[in-house]
């Protein structure tokens, strides 16, 4: 809505403002979402708003009231700041805080121009997750019939490193989160061979190094508090990883298979605060038998993941 009157409408209200300039005259800064106004004081005296309005004139065309140009040249008056200048002075930050510093250094007193920080883009943090992972083994031509372990909780640690895109408000990241993982287990495997005297004993000893790749979108809730998605893909490099079927009756080691995996998905869902950020995340299944061409494998994950911002 542009109004019709050319004049400000003051109200008295008790706000925050941001220093941007302190010195002999110093400037202030407000921002309340679309509203951006800025305030200044010389000598100490108080601190009064710099005029700018937009508004419609009698003939529906919008015009500016940039009142605050004649108030800078009003009470900062020097040698160095000239007619010109102001008359180009655009109601924006940037220029404003030139025109601040030029007249405190045109004057020779101390000033403070404060910035800022600059928006962190690289996030590095330590990762560390509980995991729910289950396995099924089968060969397809064999009297031995689909081995499954049931579901075994382990742990697992990484470090994630994270870019934010510049752009769409910060809310699309980049992720890559390296990992060490071990999943161990026994159970007893059935087989229909009628010639062995004792069980066949199933173990896996599957250690890995994952490399989950993917993006991870941000939703905002407050200041310090989102919540979020990720789509990874993971890359698996198994670690003198083994799948042994052993006869109980002698210790022989029957079959050794080495584990080799195919690449799988994950999706989480994820609450992050401040420095703090949990995620149920959750894998598709994986192959880990991938170079044996009558052995199937189904190595299925869900996580419960915990970090912490360390930079």
């Amino acid at each position: 809505y542009m109004s019709d009157d050319r004049n400000p409408s003051f109200k008295k209200e008790e706000l925050f403002l941001k220093v941007l300039v302190e010195g002999e005259a110093s400037l202030y800064g407000y921002k309340d979402k679309n509203l951006i106004r800025y305030f200044y004081s010389v000598n100490n005296k108080p601190i009064k708003q710099l005029v700018f309005k937009s508004y419609r004139t009698p003939d529906k065309k919008a015009a500016k009231n940039e009142y605050y140009k004649q108030q800078i040249n009003n009470d900062l008056k020097c040698n160095s700041i000239s007619k010109n200048e102001l008359v180009k002075l655009e109601y924006e930050e940037k220029r404003l805080v030139e025109i601040f510093i030029k007249y405190n250094q045109c004057k020779n007193t101390d000033f403070i121009r404060y910035k800022e920080k600059g928006k962190k883009y690289f996030f590095l943090s330590a990762k560390f997750s509980g995991n729910v992972s289950s396995l099924l083994v089968q060969k397809s031509v064999t009297v031995l019939r689909e081995t499954e372990f049931d579901n075994k909780f382990n742990f697992s640690i990484g470090a994630e490193f994270e870019v934010v895109l510049p752009f769409y408000k910060n809310k699309w990241g980049v992720i890559v989160e390296p990992t060490y993982r071990q999943f161990k287990s026994e159970t007893n495997a059935e087989d229909e061979s009628l010639l062995r005297d004792g069980d066949l004993i199933c173990t896996v000893n599957y250690k890995s190094l994952e490399l989950p790749i993917g993006v991870r979108y941000y939703m905002f809730l407050r200041n310090k508090s989102k919540l979020f998605v990720n789509i990874l893909a993971i890359f698996d490099f198994p670690i003198n990883s083994t799948i042994d079927f052993i006869d109980s009756a002698n210790g022989d080691n029957l079959t050794s298979l080495n584990v080799e995996t195919k690449n799988n998905l994950a999706l989480g869902f994820g609450y992050k605060y401040n420095k703090y950020s949990v995620e149920l995340r959750m894998q598709s299944s994986r192959e880990i038998t991938k170079r044996y061409k009558y052995w199937r494998s189904s190595y299925n994950t869900i996580a419960f993941v915990l970090g912490y911002n360390i930079n």
